[in-house]
């Protein structure tokens, strides 16, 4: 069975540019932004922003690259990454300048992060700033379970997390925020972060009926909503509704979830919109030579200087994500194999893609 372990593994097609090449030069940067030890991002909590959650979404990064290099230190740093991000799942300290600078401490339902007003400052974000961690704890998760890490102490303490990522699941299935947020937020990528939690934490937890049947609601939902017949991942700014970038961050979301999922109607229907969605992205690429076009694009563009090779998450994170995609996919489904794209844009593009200045949205998604 196909699963992203034998996936974050590969060395083909191209010794220096697969999969686990690109993991393996990519999670050491990411892992200098956290203290290893209390498993904070350095923007974890700030006096700016208070508790930040966003930024701790990299533990799914640094558990691939501890599994796929037997590394111990990437693989114990991950769990305590969610593990200290789990702490605040019914209590939470928000730094904002109250109590002689230290902070005010906000209590609320169980799974809820409290410390996350829901609604503020931005709108519906605050719900997005959970689900996006979230969701990838999961993915950091289910590749742990399939480890040989799994056993003794890590096994106990990852149990653990997986109890208390379902109560969060739980919490946010049947909350007034999310019946605000499907509908009131209208980016793919946001919503697809919420319903890919939802479903991956059933997975994680025997196979909940109730979370994997109000995923599966909730992303069914945007199928109908957020993706166009001409297979746009929508993510409406400026009176645009395409971005390459983030199209490329829910087909990674897609992609991850068919994996997961019984064969069946709704596999298939998956499938079918990933594949759509690629081939509306192709539209974007001068495949042979793996330069990305931008113009249009509703809420990011290139950054300069193009640098080739493997160098940064942010240059390196689309063909990732290309190379995840052609191994759902499969080759003879679309006009081009896409890991050969992938190929192409590190060696060739060496692009990287950032929020444009108007963009408010910002949450950190695209990496």
């Amino acid at each position: 069975m196909p699963s992203m372990i034998e996936f974050e593994a590969l060395t083909t097609p191209t010794a220096g540019t697969a999969p686990s090449d690109i993991i393996t030069a990519i999670a050491p940067a990411q892992a200098s932004n956290f203290n290893l030890t209390t498993g904070e991002a350095t923007l974890f909590l700030t006096s700016q922003k208070g508790l930040n959650p966003p930024p701790q979404k990299h533990a799914s990064l640094l558990m691939s690259y501890g599994v796929l290099n037997s590394n111990t230190t990437y693989v114990d740093g991950a769990l305590k990454i969610i593990e200290r991000t789990l702490e605040f799942r019914n209590s939470g300290l928000v730094l904002d300048g109250t109590n002689g600078g230290a902070g005010t401490t906000y209590t609320g339902d169980a799974g809820s992060f409290p410390g996350l007003k829901f609604g503020s400052p931005n709108k519906f974000n605050v719900l997005h700033k959970k689900a996006l961690p979230l969701d990838k704890f999961c993915d950091a998760l289910l590749l742990f379970l399939d480890s040989p890490y799994n056993t003794g102490a890590r096994h106990t303490l990852a149990a653990t997390l997986i109890g208390q990522i379902g109560e969060c699941a739980e919490w946010m299935a049947d909350s007034d925020d999310l019946a605000g947020f499907m509908p009131g937020k209208d980016k793919c990528n946001q919503n697809l972060s919420a319903a890919s939690f939802i479903y991956k934490a059933g997975v994680l937890n025997g196979d909940d009926a109730a979370l994997l049947a109000k995923g599966q609601e909730l992303v069914e939902y945007i199928f109908d909503n957020r993706v166009s017949v001409t297979g746009i991942f929508q993510e409406p700014a400026r009176g645009l509704f395409f971005d390459g970038n983030y199209h490329m961050y829910t087909a990674d979301m897609l992609a991850r979830l068919w994996l997961l999922l019984p064969d069946g109607a709704f596999r298939t229907r998956l499938f079918t919109l990933l594949r759509r969605g690629l081939r509306r992205w192709l539209a974007t690429c001068d495949w042979g030579i793996g330069i990305i076009n931008a113009t249009g694009w509703s809420r990011t563009d290139e950054v300069l200087p193009r640098i080739t090779g493997l160098t940064t998450i942010g240059r390196n994170i689309i063909p990732l994500r290309l190379h995840l995609a052609n191994y759902v996919l499969g080759t003879g489904c679309l006009p081009c194999d896409l890991s050969l794209v992938a190929d192409a844009c590190i060696n060739n593009g060496g692009q990287e893609f950032d929020h444009i200045v108007d963009d408010d949205d910002d949450d950190g998604e695209i990496d």
